[in-house]
């Protein structure tokens, strides 16, 4: 009788059942974690693709948006081809989202600024100006990513790439 009074079988029982929902929410997170970094990647290594693909283009006029080379390499990045076809690399991504501009190194400041279109050190190839030093794509406001999983809500995560490389062209 004194035997059954002290006896723990039951406890591990109940510490279990108190323990379990706490692991499946870490759990969850920990998911939720890979899936962040895998978009994030996933979406840098696109955006290098597509300036890459700029780099070693011939006659980019960089103060024009709609140059012919933006739009192939917004294609490149969303879609995996210049013809923006098929699906897109990730849910929700469009060309739309994706800009592109010139920076150069300013020899005053040792910083780096964006590209004039005008003036002097004009990024503008069309009309005089020299090409950037660098390419810049970015996101602009970011890629959304809803957080969401089954024990909980992290809501929407902001993800706001930006790629920058040297110029290679002419």
């Amino acid at each position: 009788m004194r035997r059954r009074l002290f006896d723990s079988g039951g406890q591990t029982a109940i510490e279990t059942a108190f323990l379990l929902p706490m692991l499946i929410v870490l759990l969850g997170g920990v998911f939720e974690l890979g899936r962040l970094m895998y978009i994030y990647n996933t979406l840098e290594k696109s955006m290098k693709s597509g300036v890459q693909y700029l780099q070693r283009t011939q006659g980019v006029d960089f103060c024009n948006p709609s140059d012919p080379a933006f739009t192939d390499a917004a294609n490149f990045i969303v879609y995996g081809n210049l013809q923006g076809t098929g699906d897109a690399v990730l849910a929700g991504l469009t060309p739309s989202m994706i800009f592109f501009y010139g920076e150069r190194g300013d020899p005053n400041t040792s910083l780096i600024v964006t590209c004039p279109c005008a003036g002097t050190g004009s990024c503008d190839t069309q009309n005089g100006g020299t090409p950037p030093d660098y390419i810049v794509a970015n996101l602009g406001a970011g890629y959304q990513l809803d957080m969401t999983f089954p024990m909980g809500v992290f809501g929407l995560v902001n993800l706001p790439v930006s790629v920058r490389l040297p110029f290679l062209g002419a």
